[in-house]
Order: structure tokens, then C-alpha cells, then sequence
């Protein structure tokens, strides 16, 4: 850490009122400033432009004119200058007394701790003090003293980052106040930046601009600058404007060559500089933030993705990869503004689908470039080489772009990434937008004139398929997902030899199938496919979204034999369907519209969340082929079951809310009645996904008990995100409230019913794993359906009847959803709802 100048009494006492006057002073200056310079240039200098002089009056007088309006104009421009950086300033050191003085006065005693004077921190009562010998063997005080120097450690690590900031701030402000005063105090001249955080991105463009030239001191000042200034809108902008398009890509290309060099140190860095440069270019290409990058920035940016870019001039063996394939990479970190990113990715695909093997081309086979990594920071196996793979991952983290790239309509790009909008027509085209262009270019046009692709054609020249739309096409049996990296690329696999390699391959392969799902994931839920808030409730869906997570689950559910995203056969004949990766997503996704699920099953009166997705019109087969493919994956089967227990679970609560508000008037039998309706689709579900469990176990033998149940522990979020989607807001309620409450019951729930050891067990048939699991999946429905009726006030025998016939209609539900899946058909039996 650096050693910091400023103290603790320098900050919490530090005399603003001056810098405030100082401030305000310069802003006074700023206007006369700002008035004389206008004067001058259009009074005294515009006359004398006028003037017919002639001689001395034009050779000396006029230059002098010229020279005195232009140095009012330069002091206006340095007074603003001195007056921007004074106000950060004293914005900056306000945060730091400001946050100081919260520190000594609210965060120290709530901890029991205390703060000197000199920003020495101590117990207010230490414990060491206060415990005699004997009491200080006693396990609590050992617990209790360990928290009470956790709790000085804390406010110690407050106090320091706050004056790390202050004093960061002081070192800027000072260094910009040089910069811009210049070295000729006779002389004015126009500040040489707007503030601090045009400084700092300043000297981080001239450290970029060195490549892998840069020492490894510099890039880990470069490091510096972009994480802590990467969400600063003029940092980033400043940063990017000042590197351009074309070096903001060379520039990563060039570490990714040879930037990483001999020490493990560097190698981090540059993993590091890959994530901060993505979160600087989505703060820099906001266009809601001031300033942004302008569109001409982005076209150029578009430019270079299209463009092959020479990293090592001069080498027989040329290694030249598309803009686009460095960039993706950048691009998989940050939630990026759709107006920047759905353009981009819209360009990019239609580069593809009019060149199917365009990325592939491009992994170096050739020494010396041989295990060349644009993906250092990896995590997802590849070697980062399909562009595509890293635009879906930024289309991952943002869901308006996301929703913008699937919704069917094709905004086209020429090929050097320009908008072939009426504008470029009439620029480059003759004869302009007419009937026979829009023909020819295969292009339609709606009612307000904007113009839309009618489908992807491939070059005729170069293979490849047409397809309807974007998702159409990475949707598709033959769409070329690759393993993309070069011939002895990083192995994943543990280990060496045929076996590591071939899971490594694998890895790399599904890359792009994972991002795919994640992309989709981000469409039709509106929110980021990683976002850790587990509390954080589905955001009711819109048309679009509703609209393609039908087309998704009648892409899949239509898809004969399932052999997209199915694993088929046994042993060494097994082979993995294409987009078998995503099925995780599937599975959030499928999480994410229970309610659609559910209704789709056949409940007509379920509320969905938001537009209904339909999923009835395809409750002849599909959802069933869709679930069952989905549920042999343990994660989705996980996701599947916790958000099929919460919302049966809040169906129950639902119609008992409505009974007791009510004011009980309705007839509780009939009531009862409804307890099937709402307790039948549910346990359908989760039919079919035991037995998808069950085929992967025991049949195609993909994964095991301990898959499955890490899967359930990974999908505990949905039972937050499911429970009280339509009626009641878990946050509103709080942690600690009834509701939270019954969110861990579901949890669980889910834990007791669905947890399964089959070798403690000695379960050594599918059937006989069913058989169990058809059982706890009725008691799983009862619990839901107590749980709901306890939750809403009704009385214990209310909920025993709610509880029976929850179970009996699961019974039910359960066979129904194991033959749609098998063809299981129930033994004959009394009780029961059918």
C-alpha cells in the first residue's frame, strides 16, 4: 500500500470553508472572464477583422488584436479550468470528512469501538479488561474476543481506504492544477484537462499505447487507473477517445501475444486489464451517461471489429484475427447500453451468417503463435477465437440488448459496420431506396421507414444455410460452435494425455453454447444471467420476453428425438447434442416462467407474471419433450424443483389469502376443489423431471446423487425468487419476517423430499428410485400446500384438508407427468384424485 500523506486529524478537522470560498471565487472570475472574452472577440476583434487597414495598421495592429482577444479567450478557458478541478476537489475532500466523521460518530459505536483523536482505534470496553483469568478460558469470551477485533480491524480498514481516497485526491487535484497553469506564469493558455479524471485517463492512453512494450510496473499502473477510475463516464470516455478505436483493440491483442511474459504477477495483470477494459467501454458507451462515446466512435469501432488485424507485422507466418475476435473478449465484462451493443452483436452475426467459417479461419496454426489465449481470463475453457462467444456473454449482461437481438427484427450492417438505413442508401448506392434496391439487398421496409432484413443468406460463394433471424440460427443442428482454441491450446481437462484433452476440447466447445443460454437467459427475464441478488424478484415479463420463451420451448420441444440438447446412447457410442450445454439456462429460464409452465399444464386460471407466455398451445407434447430433455441436467433440475415448490407453494398461500380476506363466505369445499387445480400441475412437473432424473442416472448414466443434489443447493434461489411473485414482495417484508420464514420451509422441503442417496438407500433400479421419489414429491405438495394455508390464518384442521388434497392431487400429477415422459402407466388404486 502506498504510504499516504494526508492523516486522519489533516481530513476530519480539515478547514473546507476556504477551499469553498476559493471555489466560488473562481466561478465569479469564470463569468467576467467569460464576458470579456466575448466582448473582445465580438467587439474589438470582429471590428478590426472589418477594418480596410492598410500598413502599419494591418501589419502590427490587427496581429495585436488578434493576440489580446485570443489571450481573453485563454484566460476565460484556464479560470474554468481552475475552477472545475478546485470544485472535485472540494466535492472529494467533503466525501472524505463527511465520511470520516460518520466512521468516528455512527459505524465505531455501533461496533463498540472507539476512535482517538489521532485515528487510533480501540475497544470502548475492551474485553481483556473486564474477564477475570478464569472467565477467559470460557469458549464464549474466546468467540466474543475474536469478533471484538474483527470489530476494530473493520473500522481500522475504513479509516484507511477513506484516507487513501482523500489523499489520491489530493495528489490529482495537484498534478491537474500544474498540467493545466503551464510552465509561463506571463502566459494563458486552455487548460490541458477538464478535471482529474481526464488526467487520469490521459496518462492510462499513453501507458495503453505502449502494448506489450510496457513495463510491468506500467501495467500495473494501467491496472490502477482503469479499476478504480472504470466507472467514471469521463474517465472511460476520455480513455477511449483519446486510445481510438483501432488502438483500443491492438492494444489487447498486443498483451494477449506476448504481454504476459515469464512472471506469474504480470500474467494476473493482464487478466485483470481484460475485465476492467469491458466495465471502462460499457461506462464509456452509456448514452445516458455524460459524456459518452459518440456514434461515429462506435461505427469505427464496428469497422475495426470487421477488419484483420496485424498484431506481429513482419513475421512470415502473418497472425491476423478479426476485430471482432479481440474484442468479444473485452466485451464479456460489463452490462452494456443496448443502443451500443445490439448494433454490434447484430453486425457481427450477419458477418457470420454470411461467412459460416469466419472466426474459425482465424486460430493460429502456425508457430510462433501456436496456444495464443485472447481469453486470458478465461473460466469458460476457450481460448476466445469465436467472436460470437464473447458478444453473447456481453448479451448475457444485458438484458435490454439482449431482448433487442432476439426479437426477429434485422437491423442491417454493410459489411464495414455502417447502418444501411435510407441515408446510406442515398450516400452510396445509386438510384438511392427504391422497390428494386430493397429486392435486391434483400431488405424490407415497415410502416416508418426503417429497414429490416428479411432473413440471413450466406454468401453463395462460402456454404452455409439461410436462416429466419438471429435465433434461428445459433438455434440451429448445424450451426459451427468450434473448439476454438489453436492446436495446443491451454488443456483444461485434470491432467495430460487423450482423456484430459478430449474434456478440455469439450470445455472449449461449449463455450459458445453456454453463452448462447446465457444471452437468452438475460432476453426473457429481463435481468443479467449471473446476477447474485437471490431476493431479487422476477421482473414482471413484457410481450417480447413472454414471446421468446414460448418460441424457445417450442424450438426445443419440437426438436425430434430432443437431439439438440440430449445426451443419446451409452458408453463410447454416447454422443452430446450440440446446445446439451445450455441446458443449465433451459433450466433458470424454465424456473424463471414456472407460473407459465404450470398454467401451461393445464391450470387456465394460474396468474402468470406479467404476458403470459402461452405455453397452453403447446400442451400436446412439447413442454413435456422440453422438460424432460431439460431436467436430466443437474443444475436445471435444481432450479426446476426449488421454483416448482415455491410457487405451488404460493398458489396454496394465494387461494387461502382469498379465502380467509373473504371473509370465509365461500364454501370451503369448493375452495378444496381448487387445491387440485393448483397442486396437480405442479406435481406434473416435477414427474417428468424425476423421471429425466432418473434416465440420466441409470440409464445414459451422465450424472449421479451428488450432481443432482448440488444442483438442488445451487437452485435455493428460485424458491426466493418464486415465492410471492404475484402476491406478496418478499423484500418489503424483511429477513427476519414471516415470509422469510417460509421461504427457508420451502427450502427445506425441497431438501427432505428431493435429496436422494441411492447407495445408503441401496436404490439399485430406476423404478424403485421413482417409486420413492413419487412419495416425497406428495409430501413435498402437502407441505406446500400447509405451508401456504398456515401462512394466509387458516386453522390446523384447514390445513390438514388442504394438505390431503394436495397430496392425493399430486399422486395424481405425478404418474400423469411420469407417462408423459416414459409412458409409465399407474398401477390401479384406490383414493385419490385422478
Amino acid at each position: 500500500m502506498e504510504t499516504v500523506a494526508l492523516g486522519f486529524d489533516d481530513v476530519l478537522h480539515a478547514p473546507l470553508g476556504k477551499l469553498k470560498e476559493a471555489v466560488t471565487d473562481w466561478s465569479q472570475m469564470v463569468s467576467k472572464l467569460e464576458i470579456l472574452a466575448e466582448d473582445a472577440g465580438k467587439g474589438m476583434k470582429a471590428k478590426s477583422d472589418r477594418a480596410d487597414w492598410k500598413g502599419v495598421n494591418a501589419d502590427v495592429t490587427r496581429p495585436f488584436i488578434a493576440k489580446t482577444a485570443k489571450e481573453f479567450d485563454d484566460a476565460a478557458k484556464a479560470a474554468k479550468g481552475v475552477h472545475s478541478v478546485l470544485e472535485e476537489g472540494y466535492a472529494s475532500f467533503q466525501r472524505a470528512k463527511q465520511a470520516l466523521w460518520k466512521i468516528v460518530d455512527e459505524e465505531a459505536p455501533a461496533r463498540r469501538v472507539s476512535v482517538a483523536a489521532d485515528g487510533t482505534v480501540r475497544a470502548s470496553s475492551p474485553l481483556e479488561q473486564s474477564v477475570d483469568t478464569a472467565g477467559k478460558h470460557d469458549p464464549d469470551y474466546q468467540v466474543a474476543l475474536r469478533k471484538e477485533r474483527a470489530d476494530i480491524a473493520y473500522i481500522e480498514g475504513r479509516i484507511r481506504s477513506v484516507l487513501e481516497e482523500a489523499d489520491e485526491a489530493d495528489r490529482d487535484i495537484t498534478k491537474t492544477l500544474r498540467a493545466n497553469l503551464g510552465d509561463n506564469p506571463h502566459d494563458f493558455t486552455s487548460p490541458v484537462y477538464a478535471g482529474t479524471d481526464e488526467m487520469n485517463a490521459a496518462r492510462a492512453a499513453d501507458l495503453a499505447r505502449k502494448g506489450d512494450r510496457a513495463t510491468d510496473q506500467e501495467l500495473k499502473e494501467l491496472r490502477g487507473l482503469l479499476h478504480d477510475h472504470s466507472r467514471s463516464p469521463e474517465f472511460a470516455t476520455a480513455f477511449y477517445e483519446r486510445l481510438g478505436p483501432d488502438q483500443s483493440v491492438k492494444f489487447f491483442a498486443d498483451l494477449t501475444l506476448n504481454g504476459e511474459g515469464d512472471s506469474k504477477e504480470r500474467a494476473q495483470t493482464v487478466k485483470a486489464l481484460q475485465k476492467d477494459l469491458g466495465l471502462a467501454l460499457a461506462t464509456a458507451t452509456d448514452g445516458d451517461h455524460r459524456p459518452h462515446l459518440s456514434e461515429q466512435w462506435q461505427t469505427d469501432l464496428r469497422r475495426v471489429g470487421a477488419s484483420l488485424i496485424d498484431v506481429d507485422p513482419g513475421r512470415r507466418a502473418n497472425y491476423q484475427p478479426y476485430g471482432y475476435q479481440i474484442l468479444g473478449n473485452i466485451l464479456r465484462y460489463g452490462e452494456y447500453d443496448r443502443r451500443f451493443l445490439t448494433p454490434l452483436a447484430e453486425h457481427a452475426a450477419q458477418l457470420q451468417a454470411n461467412d459460416p467459417e469466419i472466426w474459425k479461419r482465424s486460430v493460429p496454426q502456425n508457430e510462433p503463435y501456436i496456444g495464443i489465449n485472447l481469453n486470458p481470463a478465461g473460466g469458460d475453457g476457450s481460448s476466445g477465437f469465436n467472436a460470437m462467444t464473447g458478444i453473447l456473454e456481453a448479451l448475457g449482461h444485458s438484458p435490454e440488448a439482449a431482448k433487442d437481438f432476439f426479437d426477429g427484427k434485422m437491423t442491417p450492417y454493410s459489411l464495414d459496420g455502417q447502418k444501411m438505413d435510407k441515408a446510406y442508401f442515398d450516400r452510396e448506392v445509386t438510384g438511392g431506396l427504391g422497390v428494386e434496391t430493397l429486392d435486391s439487398w434483400n431488405l424490407r421496409q415497415d410502416a416508418d421507414g426503417n429497414l429490416y432484413l428479411k432473413d440471413l443468406q450466406p454468401d453463395s460463394g462460402l456454404g452455409g444455410k439461410t436462416y429466419a433471424d438471429y435465433f434461428e440460427m445459433f438455434t440451429d443442428k448445424d450451426y459451427p460452435w468450434f473448439d476454438d482454441r489453436s492446436e495446443t491450446g491451454p488443456a483444461i481437462g485434470d491432467g495430460d494425455g487423450e482423456e484430459a484433452w478430449e474434456k478440455a476440447a469439450e470445455k472449449a466447445n461449449d463455450a459458445g453454447p453456454n453463452a448462447l443460454g446465457h444471452a437468452l437467459e438475460a432476453a426473457v427475464s429481463g435481468r443479467a444471467y449471473d446476477e447474485e441478488t437471490s431476493h431479487a424478484k422476477p421482473v414482471p415479463h413484457t410481450d417480447d420476453q413472454a414471446e421468446l420463451m414460448h418460441r424457445v420451448v417450442e424450438k426445443f420441444g419440437n426438436d425430434p428425438g430432443n437431439e439438440l440438447i440430449s445426451v443419446k446412447g451409452e458408453g463410447e457410442e454416447q454422443k452430446r447434442g450440440p446446445l446439451t450445454a445450455m441446458n443449465d439456462s433451459l433450466g433458470n429460464m424454465t424456473a424463471e416462467y414456472m407460473r407459465d409452465f404450470q398454467k401451461g399444464m393445464g391450470a387456465s386460471r394460474i396468474e402468470t407474471n406479467g404476458c403470459d407466455a402461452d405455453l397452453q398451445a403447446l400442451n400436446d407434447g412439447q413442454i413435456t419433450r422440453f422438460l424432460g430433455a431439460v431436467g436430466k441436467d443437474p443444475d436445471a433440475y435444481g432450479a426446476i424443483v426449488n421454483a416448482q415448490q415455491a410457487t405451488t407453494t404460493d398458489l396454496m398461500n394465494g387461494l387461502a389469502d382469498g379465502y380467509v380476506e373473504g371473509g370465509r363466505k365461500d364454501d370451503f369445499g369448493d375452495v378444496r376443489k381448487d387445491v387440485e387445480t393448483y397442486t396437480k400441475p405442479g406435481a406434473t412437473i416435477a414427474g417428468i423431471v424425476s423421471e429425466a432424473r432418473a434416465e440420466a442416472m441409470y440409464v445414459e448414466k451422465t450424472a449421479g446423487d451428488s450432481e443432482f443434489n448440488e444442483g438442488l443447493k445451487e437452485g435455493t434461489k428460485w424458491a426466493d425468487r418464486a415465492f410471492g411473485v404475484v402476491s406478496k414482495p418478499l423484500e418489503a417484508s424483511g429477513v427476519g419476517s414471516p415470509l422469510a420464514w417460509v421461504v427457508e420451509d420451502i427450502k427445506e422441503s425441497v431438501t427432505k423430499n428431493y435429496e436422494r442417496d441411492t447407495g445408503e438407500e441401496a436404490v439399485t433400479s430406476s423404478s424403485e428410485y421413482l417409486d420413492k421419489q413419487r412419495q416425497a414429491s406428495a409430501t413435498a405438495a402437502r407441505q406446500a400446500a400447509e405451508l401456504g394455508a398456515k401462512e394466509a390464518g387458516l386453522s390446523v384442521e384447514e390445513q390438514r384438508k388442504f394438505g390431503d388434497d394436495a397430496e392425493n392431487a399430486a399422486n395424481a400429477g405425478y404418474d400423469e407427468g411420469r407417462g408423459r415422459q416414459s409412458g409409465y402407466v399407474p398401477p390401479a388404486k384406490s383414493g385419490g384424485d385422478g
